[in-house]
């Protein structure tokens, strides 16, 4: 007992040593603190190495404050804006590009260098240096001394879009035979579309490289367009010559084809037989949209075709000639609008389209070129055309042929069919000799369909000015035992 309550007396003596040499430390601590600050060295927090700590005695707090130095932090940074002067171009046009760096950051910088460097679709070539404002160093490259904080620079130039090479194509050919046919030809005296871009970047001392773009689509000219089609199964015999120039936007065609309908078998190997039996069809259909002119003729489930035919198309006009005999179904369209690429904007200036079932000679011209081969105008939008047809045959006809809004002739029915007509758009000029005789019409098409159409013959003719005058005259229900000519 006496030994425990000894040892526990020394421990409490040391424990009271213990805490008066604590005390005592923290007491001197605080008369240091009184008397000096922490300097950035001897801070206890790693973090606030350029900060002020202080102790205020009389609220007890530890103070903290920023330097100076930290609201004036110096930093250097651009912009860059690349604009085209427009988004849609076509070979051989202008473009202007503005080049606009500014320099955001609140301090200088110095050897700013601006690069232009272009990117265009597959092998068209380059782009051509017309001017710039400032004149660039060698290539498209300018350099600067400095460009001060909150100003900017502007970069202006022009350039012209590449030409591509004149395309010229020509073919001659001929066939003859017994069997199966089937031809599809497209011809265009346009290219495709590309894309050029243009890319800028610009640097300096201070900053790193930056970059923006602007893109510019070209995109073809107005163009003409020529497809042809056939097929079928029998004897077939055709001439053809195309030549078409991109220079002019210009493509001709030539066609004789002589066709008649018969089943066909082809042996093949191993003792089988590849059996046809598809009456003939042939179609040619071209468009000018330098000048706005629409053109087709088109045969179906014909028994036989016997044409010769015409198309010409080039910046100046287009021409139709058709000499045709058939046995089936025909169609001959014209459609004269005035150029625009904006079809809601075009306005019909002449507009014919013909249709006949049975068997039919078809002799007619349509020419916006005018008489003496050069069209005229009566305004800027506006191009003559003149029509001469001759048509005969027995079966279903039917014709609608309209100059503006102005005038319009028209007839159909079915039975003996016979006209000759005669139009000129620039002098308001519709003349016509027909003879209309009904009769119901049966004519078998295919295998099996037979059409059986009996429609009495209407005929009309008139000239108008909205508002101020009208003339015309109109014929209906020319039946049996009737017929008109006039």
């Amino acid at each position: 007992m006496h030994n425990r309550f000894r040892l526990k007396g020394d421990f409490l003596a040391r424990l009271a040593l213990a805490c008066f040499l604590i005390i005592g430390s923290v007491l001197a601590t605080n008369d240091f603190v009184e008397d000096h600050e922490f300097n950035s060295t001897t801070s206890i927090f790693p973090e606030l190495d350029n900060a002020t700590l202080s102790y205020d005695k009389d609220s007890e707090d530890l103070q903290h404050s920023a330097p100076s130095s930290m609201e004036e932090c110096s930093f250097a940074t651009l912009t860059v804006k690349k604009t085209a002067s427009k988004n849609l171009t076509a070979d051989g046009e202008e473009i202007k590009y503005i080049i606009e760096i500014k320099n955001v950051g609140n301090v200088a910088v110095h050897n700013v260098e601006v690069t232009d460097v272009f990117h265009i679709d597959g092998d068209q070539g380059s782009v051509e240096f017309v001017c710039a404002d400032p004149e660039p160093e060698a290539g498209y490259t300018w350099c600067f001394d400095s460009l001060a904080s909150g100003r900017s620079l502007k970069i202006s130039y022009v350039v012209k879009v590449p030409v591509r090479k004149e395309l010229e194509f020509g073919m001659e050919e001929g066939v003859s035979g017994s069997g199966f046919v089937k031809v599809d030809n497209d011809y265009s005296s346009t290219f495709d579309s590309y894309v050029i871009k243009n890319f800028v970047y610009v640097s300096s001392d201070e900053t790193p490289t930056i970059s923006n773009c602007a893109i510019v689509t070209v995109v073809p000219g107005l163009n003409a367009d020529l497809a042809t089609y056939e097929h079928g199964s029998g004897r077939y015999d055709s001439e053809e010559l195309i030549s078409l120039k991109s220079e002019n936007s210009s493509i001709k065609m030539d066609k004789y084809a002589s066709s008649t309908f018969e089943p066909t078998s082809i042996g093949l190997y191993n003792n089988r037989t590849l059996n046809f039996s598809s009456r003939w069809t042939g179609e040619a259909c071209a468009k000018n949209r330098v000048t706005g002119a629409s053109m087709s003729e088109s045969y179906r489930q014909a028994s036989s075709i016997n044409r010769e035919s015409q198309m010409k198309l080039d910046v100046n006009g287009s021409v139709m000639e058709i000499d045709s005999e058939f046995e089936g179904m025909g169609h001959i369209g014209f459609l004269k609008t005035s150029p625009s690429t904006d079809a809601i904007q075009s306005s019909r200036n002449f507009e014919s389209r013909e249709d006949y079932v049975g068997s039919f000679r078809v002799r007619e011209r349509i020419d916006e070129y005018g008489c003496h081969g050069e069209y005229l105008s009566t305004n800027d939008d506006t191009y003559s055309v003149d029509s001469d047809k001759a048509v005969s045959g027995f079966g279903f006809a039917s014709e609608d042929k309209k100059v503006r809004d102005s005038q319009r002739t028209y007839e159909y029915g079915t039975g003996s069919y016979e006209s000759e007509e005669l139009i000129r758009t620039h002098t308001n000029y519709i003349a016509k000799d027909l003879s209309l005789v009904y009769a119901p019409v049966n004519l078998s098409l295919t295998d099996d369909f037979v059409l059986n159409q009996s429609t009495a013959w209407k005929e009309g003719i008139y000239s108008r000015n909205r508002g101020l005058s009208f003339i015309g005259e109109e014929y209906r229900g020319v039946t049996i035992g009737h017929r008109l000519r006039k």
